[in-house]
């Protein structure tokens, strides 16, 4: 499944986001952060810092989610849903927001599971 190589650690106001790599490629892809920039060839993460103000409010320095995504053959996410709550429904609507505006990189349609773990040191 192409998500399951796909692992978010969010580390104070850091983000790390391996791009999964396609099954016939031998360069590893990068995502782009410029919405303008999504084409079929590459993927895009949103940035995190819309969450950020959610996660400091909080005040927990732990919180670890997942949100369930399906995607369509260019790599769009088409639904999310959040799997476990942070039990903050505010947070959990703008991670559900946030991951519909992720972009794959292309291949087959299909869904997955996406680990969030937000760390504040």
């Amino acid at each position: 499944m192409r998500i399951a190589s796909l692992v978010l650690l969010v580390a104070g106001a850091m983000l790390q986001f391996p791009a999964h790599a396609q099954e016939s490629a031998s360069a590893t892809p990068q995502c782009v952060t410029d919405p303008v920039q999504v084409t079929d060839e590459n993927c895009y993460k949103p940035p995190i810092s819309r969450l950020l103000p959610f996660l400091m409010r909080t005040g927990r320095h732990k919180i670890a989610t997942s949100v369930h995504i399906a995607f369509d053959q260019k790599g769009y996410v088409t639904s999310a849903t959040l799997n476990r709550s942070t039990r903050d429904k505010d947070f959990d609507a703008a991670i559900v927001e946030w991951a519909k505006g992720m972009k794959l990189m292309p291949g087959s349609a299909g869904e997955g599971d996406l680990p969030l773990d937000f760390n504040i040191p």
